[in-house]
């Protein structure tokens, strides 16, 4: 019975959610990271995946220059080594753009 009346009455009384104390830390200073001083000197990688297979792939590679001028969006599989992403990420970004 008390424990209905709590979960009931208590959310619902504007007193209560006015005079309830927070149960979670205040939010600390935002620390924003630093621009790069130039194109490709940062590249941003992301995976998105697993995805429906699609003639043999089920994920997505996104590199991407942190200062927006240039991406890349490559098809890849969720189960590659480094040695297999290290090989994509050659021929797809530092051919075009050179290393970051």
């Amino acid at each position: 019975m008390r424990r209905d009346l709590v979960h009931g009455y208590v959310p619902g009384c504007t007193d209560c959610q006015r005079n309830k104390s927070s149960t979670s830390k205040p939010a600390g200073p935002l620390h924003p990271l630093p621009i790069p001083d130039r194109w490709f000197e940062s590249v941003a990688i992301d995976f998105i995946g697993p995805l429906p297979v699609d003639n043999g792939f089920n994920a997505i590679v996104t590199m991407m220059d942190q200062l927006g001028t240039d991406i890349q969006i490559t098809a890849c599989k969720t189960d590659m080594t480094a040695e297999d992403f290290a090989f994509l990420f050659f021929n797809r970004w530092y051919c075009e753009n050179s290393c970051p």
